[in-house]
């Protein structure tokens, strides 16, 4: 490529003008003041900020002033300034994406299911021993009932037992039952405390009895037993029929022991 390069001496006492070509070197557009004494070189190249030289110089006792022409603008290619995808790159793309997500998605949802029906499992067995545990520790009744009003723990008020329904997916507490009363639902009346609260779940499962009347509190003595109560649950996942297999069966004893099964109906516990 060809490029004009003029210098001039900064007391306008001279001015020269000198045309070069350079060959496989890009000559920027760009201005440098050099002040003092000094040797500047003519035809400078100057390539992204580095200043390259030939042999040829000349001496100046003030300062030059060096800039390239508009001309010697670098050329730059299109396409170095249009990279980028194409359509058909994003369109290969996404198709694989689906894919992808296609395969993907079932399992994930299964898995967080999964996930969901181990936990509420977990909980209510686990509340069911701690019930059993807190008599036996305090010598006295403990009662874990449902209730449809656990939120109010949440804003200092006091939840209650549940007087109908029958899922244990509305939320349940634990408080202490000195009188062993199979009628009290206020857990702060009658020397009453509250030990545990449990909000509600998800909606999309159900905690009840597969067969007969709603169970909705169990009352542990100071020994440990639950009289009476010989029970069996279902966990039912209800975006699914019987058939899936997030669907649990537990059977709960009068010893307080909860025992989790694959759902097998209303034959699942003895």
């Amino acid at each position: 490529m060809s490029s004009r390069l003029w210098w001039t001496r900064c007391d306008g006492n001279h001015r020269r003008s000198l045309r070069e070509r350079s060959k496989g070197t890009d000559l920027l557009q760009t201005q440098h003041q050099i002040s003092g004494s000094c040797n500047p070189t003519v035809g400078a190249r100057v390539f992204q900020g580095v200043f390259y030289t030939n042999a040829m110089s000349i001496a100046c006792h003030s300062c030059l002033k060096i800039r390239f022409s508009p001309l010697d603008r670098p050329k730059i290619p299109v396409w170095a300034s249009c990279a980028g995808f194409t359509i058909i790159e994003l369109m290969v793309t996404l198709v694989v994406l689906g894919f992808i997500l296609a395969i993907g998605l079932p399992s994930l949802r299964g898995f967080m299911v999964r996930n969901q029906t181990v936990a509420v499992t977990t909980q209510f067995s686990s509340d069911v021993a701690r019930a059993r545990s807190e008599a036996i520790g305090r010598n006295n009744c403990v009662t874990i009932c449902m209730s449809s009003n656990t939120a109010n723990a949440l804003t200092g008020g006091t939840p209650t037992c549940a007087l109908a329904g029958s899922n244990w997916q509305a939320g349940w507490i634990i408080f202490s039952n000195p009188s062993c009363s199979a009628g009290q639902n206020n857990p702060t009346t009658v020397g009453s405390s509250l030990i545990s609260v449990r909000q509600a779940g998800a909606d999309t499962f159900e905690l009840a009895p597969a067969s007969g009347a709603a169970l909705r509190r169990l009352t542990f003595d100071s020994r440990g037993l639950a009289a009476g109560v010989q029970k069996n649950l279902t966990l039912a996942y209800l975006p699914e029929t019987t058939s899936s297999p997030h669907y649990r069966s537990l059977c709960l004893s009068s010893a307080g022991r909860v025992q989790i099964k694959e759902y097998a109906g209303v034959s699942a516990c003895p």
